[in-house]
């Protein structure tokens, strides 16, 4: 086994004893952390492009706006894909 097998390998096999509810809520908080990571990178773009204000004029607020924004993301897509969290 490789290192990073080995490292990794105890938490693949705690996830198969995981019932279904927390697998669930697990995959929610992952897909809400990714939408909030592509949002942080999405809104630097839209700065340069113009469409934002820059981040000396924004301050601190691009946190904030990245993880509504992100938020809005999840409910638009991921929320709504099949297979997703959504789904019945």
């Amino acid at each position: 086994m490789t290192n990073l097998t080995a490292l990794f390998f105890p938490v693949i096999c705690r996830m198969t004893i995981i019932n279904a509810e927390t697998r669930e809520r697990l995959f929610v908080l992952w897909l809400v952390l990714s939408a909030f990571g592509i949002m942080f990178v999405v809104l630097p773009w839209a700065q340069e492009a113009g469409l934002l204000p820059s981040s000396s004029e924004m301050g601190a607020m691009k946190e904030p706006l990245a993880l509504l924004s992100g938020l809005a993301l999840y409910g638009l897509v991921a929320h709504n894909m099949a297979g997703g969290p959504g789904d019945n």
